[in-house]
């Protein structure tokens, strides 16, 4: 189950929901994937957050956990910036995501740039692919593709996981809008740990 909460003026595409829902069934041995209808949550109206302050909504905001064999993964898009720059999403905790929809916003929908569905998308799925433990990041590497300079992301340009999708200078040169998929080694890692 995913649970999705948006503050005002933030609120997700439902094309980049369901792009997130068939990710997370194609790759998760679950038996279903279900996505909680968005929440709206008042906006704080801060320009930009610190991971502290996006934990802190989450403790303040917040509905549904992981319990009796169902996972709960959880989604804030928020109305600002992250303080680090030109980040697009986050992962932190081990269920926990949060998307910046002011860089979202600056990277999607005008002349020559993807629409926001896109953008949304692959950033929702980047930070999914954290949530999985892509890459080292709790699911170990069956072959050598782990960019170590760059965090848990993967060293193959065409990937998902590819560590500049989650910043601003990976969408000024997408054009077409067409979404990364995982690479074989990303995906030969989730099979190993028991994905799909």
């Amino acid at each position: 189950m995913v649970e999705v909460q948006y503050m005002s003026g933030a609120e997700p595409t439902s094309e980049s929901l369901s792009n997130l829902r068939e990710f997370l069934e194609e790759r998760l041995n679950k038996s279903s994937v279900d996505i909680l209808d968005p929440k709206e949550i008042p906006p704080s109206g801060q320009e930009s957050y610190t991971t502290d302050e996006i934990r802190d909504l989450e403790h303040e905001h917040r509905e549904s956990y992981s319990e009796d064999g169902t996972l709960v993964l959880y989604a804030m898009i928020v109305d600002g910036e992250f303080s680090n720059g030109n980040v697009l999403g986050i992962a932190y905790y081990n269920t926990s995501m949060a998307i910046f929809s002011e860089t979202v916003g600056s990277v999607s929908g005008g002349i020559g740039q993807p629409s926001q569905a896109t953008v949304e998308s692959i950033v929702l799925l980047h930070e999914a692919g954290h949530l999985m433990g892509l890459v080292n990041n709790g699911v170990e590497p069956q072959s050598d593709h782990h960019d170590e300079e760059n965090g848990a992301h993967c060293d193959v340009e065409e990937c998902l996981m590819y560590f500049a999708v989650r910043t601003t200078d990976f969408f000024a040169n997408l054009f077409g809008g067409s979404i990364p998929e995982l690479d074989e080694f990303c995906i030969e890692d989730l099979q190993a740990a028991g994905g799909r």
